[in-house]
Parts: C-alpha cells; sequence; structure tokens
C-alpha cells in the first residue's frame, strides 16, 4: 500500500512539474522522493530519463541544459545545478549529498562577489559511474563511463574511465579491471 502511495504522489508532483515548466520532459517510470524541488527557467531544459529515480530533498535546477539519462539514481539531499550544462550518462549511481554545480562566482577585487556574475563550464558524467556520499563535482568536469568516485571526494578535474578517485582534490587511486566481479 505505502508504495502506491508513493508512486501515485511522485506521478502528481511530477504532472504539476511538468504543467509549471515546459523545459521538463520525463521518461516513463520516473519516480521523485518527497521534498524534490525543481526548477527549469525559461528557455532551459530538463530531461529525466526511463527509471530515474530522486531520492527525497533533492534539488534540480536548470538554467542551461541538465539531463539525467535511463536507470540513473540520485540519492538524498543531493544538488545537481546547471547554469551551462551538466549531463549524467545511464545507470548512474549518484549517492547522498553529492553537489554537482557547473559555474563558479567570479573572483575579482574591487567589487563585490555577488555582482560579478558566473563562469560556466559544461559536466559531462559518463554512463555507469558512481559517486560517493558527499562528493563534490565541479565545472569543467568529465568523468569516463565506469569510474568511481570516492566519498568527500573534491573532483577539479577529468576523470578517466574505469578509475577509482578519491581525496581532496581528487586524485587517481586505482584502475578497475572490468573483468572483475
Amino acid at each position: 500500500m505505502r508504495a502506491l502511495w508513493v508512486n501515485a504522489r511522485s506521478a502528481l508532483v511530477l504532472a504539476w512539474y511538468q504543467a509549471l515548466y515546459p523545459g521538463l520532459r520525463l521518461g516513463r517510470r520516473v519516480r521523485l522522493g518527497s521534498g524534490v524541488h525543481i526548477s527549469v527557467t525559461r528557455g532551459a531544459t530538463l530531461v529525466l530519463g526511463d527509471d530515474v529515480v530522486i531520492e527525497r530533498s533533492c534539488q534540480l535546477i536548470s538554467e542551461g541544459r541538465l539531463s539525467i539519462d535511463s536507470g540513473s539514481f540520485v540519492g538524498t539531499a543531493s544538488i545537481i545545478v546547471a547554469a551551462e550544462r551538466v549531463t549524467i550518462g545511464r545507470d548512474a549511481l549518484i549517492a547522498a549529498y553529492v553537489t554537482v554545480r557547473d559555474q563558479d562566482h567570479r573572483i575579482e577585487s574591487g567589487q563585490p562577489y555577488h555582482r560579478q556574475g558566473l563562469v560556466t563550464s559544461a559536466i559531462d558524467i559518463g554512463s555507469n559511474v558512481w559517486i560517493g556520499t558527499k562528493a563534490t563535482i565541479l565545472r569543467g568536469v568529465r568523468i569516463g563511463d565506469d569510474a568511481v568516485i570516492g566519498a568527500h571526494a573534491l573532483v577539479t578535474s577529468s576523470v578517466e574511465a574505469a578509475t577509482l578517485v578519491g581525496g581532496v582534490p581528487a586524485k587517481l587511486l586505482k584502475r578497475l579491471d572490468q573483468n572483475q566481479s
């Protein structure tokens, strides 16, 4: 009975967001947890593929293009902001409290930071990527397919496919053997 209620509530919230934001495109069987906040500014797009699950209290904000491909999972209270472009591939696993932002504030002297505007650079996260709890992905990063990002990592530069990175800033810890189980 609880599963029916959760699915019905999710469908109602998604229908409301679709009516509110013409740039929101949804695949089949998308599920939202409670307290999810979605914002799609005029002219922006947010695409959620088939079977995407967004857990409770997440924020998905698109001022540009944000897409999360089929079968992907975004954990509790994660924040994904696309001022320019953020793409997340198929079957990505994003743990709780992850932050993905494709922008920074400019930092020039002589003017308050909040008036200086933003610097943006697209983020591409490949397919079958696992991003651990409380990791942060910064602008301009490309994460290759099958990569693993350790918990609490700060990813400031691109990550090769089939590698494990961790730390602050994130560094290569291991190359992953695709034939391991």
